[in-house]
C-alpha cells in the first residue's frame, strides 16, 4: 500500500473570523481550485487561485459567511491534487 501524500495546504486560524490564512507548498507550478462548500454541501464559494508554486501564504476574506462548519476543497488536474479542509467560521 502506497504511504499517504503529506498535506499540500494548512489554514489558519481554525475557528476562522473574517480573514483566513492558506500555506501551502507544492514542488511544481500548479493550477489550483478552491472551493467552499457549508455543512449542507452547498456550494458558497468558488475561487481560481492561479498557478501556485513553491512555499507560500495566501489570505482569504470569509466575511461573507456565516457561522457554522465549512469544507474546503483544494483541487487541480495537472498534477492530480485534492485535499479536503474542515473550518469553523465564527
Amino acid at each position: 500500500m502506497p504511504d499517504k501524500p503529506d498535506k499540500k495546504f494548512r489554514v489558519y486560524p481554525n475557528p476562522v473570523q473574517d480573514e483566513m490564512k492558506i500555506v501551502y507548498d507544492l514542488k511544481e507550478e500548479t493550477p489550483v481550485m478552491m472551493e467552499v462548500r457549508d455543512i449542507t454541501g452547498k456550494k458558497v464559494m468558488d475561487e481560481n487561485l492561479e498557478r501556485l508554486k513553491g512555499e507560500s501564504e495566501l489570505t482569504v476574506n470569509l466575511s461573507g459567511l456565516r457561522k457554522g462548519i465549512y469544507f474546503i476543497k483544494f483541487y487541480s488536474t495537472e498534477p492530480l491534487l485534492y485535499e479536503i479542509v474542515k473550518i469553523q467560521k465564527l
